[in-house]
């Protein structure tokens, strides 16, 4: 098997002597002046895999434990099909299922706690074959192939549960980006990648896009370019310092870490590599990081959970001598102060809550720590980025600083201030209790009325309308949450009775009472008879509101002496709906002046519970106008007392009625 080897890499040193041929003239060495990192690394040593390999991948997966598959072998150069795990934690490596098929130069990436092994060449067979490592229960399967066959490929996971199978090599350099879903088991075509090229790094960074550095793109590449998987698009950034393909690449929060490849150590030497370049995301720009222990090629890169770079495998002399060196680097990131900004002013009516949510940035895209600070202690009371401020028993109008205070992950704070203006609630008033029955004239009645306001330390003040011109103030219990009144009509009437409590921060509200109705039974109490007819407006029988024409009404209605309820008969007919409506029983009846009033319950069309009030008015009386005029309103009780008819369409129960009788009389005696 050593003549595969031999042969793919001689194929990669023909484009290095052409490249040598057309641009030596170019050549400088990567003799670079950087800016120096405030980052530092520092590399240890760790145990060494137990079989030494290159052209193949690291791939740490979501137990925390790095996998390392396939590749190509030392001392025999044969390919393999060997899965070695390590475990970065107790610094050894466990034998794991072998790979079912041999392949070196492959993509392979976690998502879901799966691997997945994309492509690759084995002897003169370039791969589609995609094949599914899962590492809890330590088993092989086969996903759907890769549309392109390729060697020299990456594959990386993006934060959309998808996974991208970029570039690499099928006779030509290529570009293509295909996007693999594990969940459908389907592949779509992606935007192409700006510069075709193989056996380059590629890695996710914090900001969720995907990065490809470097690579041999008919030349060494120094390169890098962005992809956003969320746009489908790709950017081109900063050039790497030092050209160099067979590298790694690792990321940690906002950096990203090249390491290794083969590249130029002189103007006219070619060599594996120990280069550590580090690129800043946020700044697009590079900077020199301390070497790594040994120089090598298509080694195995990747960060394992617990925040470390791992440098694993590769060639040492790019002949074929493969290691397998295992070299940990720890980077620590000099702590900057994060922002935050807690966002508002809020608005929240007293009582009441609303979510404050705060935004934080850290500078090295670490995590943030958020605490509030709700009632201005100076105590970080409540954790989260977003949280429940809470009105109950505040009085408004007032207006409060609640404060945020962010943390990262080396403990640097930040806070900010903002304001949540408290808005006064009017109360609620719930219904007037009073009473249901006629009233004689000169009787004293109760009224009461329970309220609700979740500005819990306003006071209250009621006043009561009792619709004769009258008020007076209501008796609150503050305690309770009532307020009662009394009053005493001396005019017969239907009154609509009101309530206003005002809070002490000029906040209204009211409840209305219909209808308090008061008689007078005397022998000069009067009573009201009637026969006649009206046309019907057009809206006024609500089924069907186009309907008009005549309607034809008779009714008596009179208190016996003494009596508390009213007797007789009303009949009211509209022919044009074949609408009937027959009472069964009166309520109550008010005679004043020209006008009268009853109410009562009956029938239409002999079946049913509907209510009815009528009122009518007699124009040969002194106010009458002399003109009669009848109103009825009739709504069933049965369906939320939903109106059927009413003449006066819209117009208050206690309106005066507008509709004037095209024949017969009103008479009130």
């Amino acid at each position: 098997m050593k003549n595969i080897r031999t042969s793919f890499f001689s194929l990669n040193y023909n484009f290095f002597i052409v490249f040598i041929i057309l641009f030596s003239s170019l050549l400088v060495l990567p003799f670079f002046n950087y800016i120096f990192a405030s980052t530092t690394v520092s590399w240890t040593t760790r145990s060494q895999m137990p079989t030494p390999r290159g052209w193949m991948p690291a791939v740490s997966a979501s137990n925390g434990k790095i996998y390392v598959i396939g590749g190509q072998r030392f001392p025999d150069n044969s390919i393999v099909s060997t899965n070695e795990e390590y475990d970065p934690n107790s610094n050894s490596w466990l034998p794991k299922a072998s790979m079912p098929s041999l392949r070196l130069a492959f993509g392979a990436a976690e998502l879901n706690g799966k691997i997945y092994v994309f492509g690759g060449v084995y002897g003169s067979n370039r791969l589609n074959s995609v094949l599914e490592y899962n590492a809890l229960t330590n088993t092989w399967s086969s996903r759907a192939s890769m549309p392109t066959a390729r060697e020299g490929l990456v594959a990386v996971s993006g934060n959309n549960g998808k996974i991208y199978a970029i570039g690499g090599y099928n006779g030509q350099l290529l570009n293509i980006v295909e996007e693999y879903d594990p969940i459908t088991d389907t592949w779509s075509s992606k935007a192409n990648m700006p510069t075709a090229r193989f056996q380059m790094g590629a890695v996710l960074g914090s900001n969720g896009k995907i990065y490809v550095v470097g690579g041999w793109s008919g030349q060494l590449n120094n390169n890098i370019e962005e992809y956003d998987p969320i746009t489908d698009t790709w950017s081109s950034k900063a050039n790497m310092p030092t050209a160099r393909y067979g590298l790694g690449v690792a990321a940690l929060k906002n950096k990203i870490y090249a390491i290794g490849g083969y590249g130029y150590v002189t103007p006219y030497s070619q060599s594996p590599l120990n280069v550590v370049e580090e690129f800043d995301t946020l700044s697009n720009s590079w900077e020199a990081k301390i070497n790594m222990p040994t120089s090598r090629m298509v080694l195995g890169v990747t960060t394992g959970g617990n925040g470390k770079i791992y440098a694993i495998g590769g060639d040492t002399t790019a002949g074929g001598v493969f290691t397998g060196k295992t070299e940990e680097a720890t980077v620590v990131f000099p702590n900057i102060t994060p922002s935050v900004d807690a966002d508002g002013p809020y608005e929240v009516n007293e009582g009441e809550t609303v979510q404050v949510a705060a935004t934080g940035s850290d500078p090295e895209n670490g995590p943030l720590t958020y605490a509030w600070d709700l009632d201005n202690n100076g105590t970080f009371e409540i954790l989260g980025q977003t949280v429940t401020f809470s009105a109950t028993n505040l009085d408004g109008p007032d207006s409060k600083i609640i404060t945020v205070q962010v943390t990262d992950d080396g403990n640097l704070t930040a806070i900010d201030q903002t304001i949540v203006n408290i808005t006064n609630v009017t109360p609620t008033v719930g219904p007037i209790t009073a009473p249901t029955d006629p009233i004689l004239v000169n009787t004293q009645i109760n009224t009461n009325v329970s309220f609700t306001d979740p500005g819990v330390p306003d006071t209250h003040t009621g006043v009561w309308e009792w619709g004769d011109n009258l008020t007076s103030a209501g008796t609150v219990d503050q305690q309770n949450d009532t307020v009662t009144g009394s009053h005493t009509y001396t005019i017969p009437g239907v009154y609509e009775v009101k309530v206003n409590i005002a809070d002490d921060d000029e906040g209204i509200g009211e409840s209305i009472y219909q209808f308090i109705v008061v008689y007078d039974n005397s022998a000069s109490g009067g009573f009201v008879t009637g026969a006649g007819v009206i046309d019907s407006p057009v809206g006024s029988y609500v089924p069907n509101s186009s309907l008009t024409g005549i309607a034809k009404f008779g009714f008596v209605s009179k208190y016996q002496p003494g009596a508390s309820t009213p007797t007789g008969n009303t009949q009211f007919k509209f022919q044009a709906a074949d609408f009937t409506f027959t009472s069964t029983v009166y309520q109550w009846l008010v005679v004043a002046g020209a006008q009268a009033k009853f109410k009562g319950d009956g029938t239409v069309n002999g079946s049913g519970s509907y209510g009815f009030q009528l009122s009518a008015i007699d124009g040969s009386i002194n106010g009458g106008g002399g003109v009669d005029k009848f109103r009825i309103k009739i709504w069933d009780e049965n369906n939320n007392d939903q109106v059927v008819y009413d003449n006066n369409l819209g117009s208050n129960d206690n309106s005066d009625p507008t509709t004037e009788l095209t024949g017969g009389n009103i008479v009130i005696h």
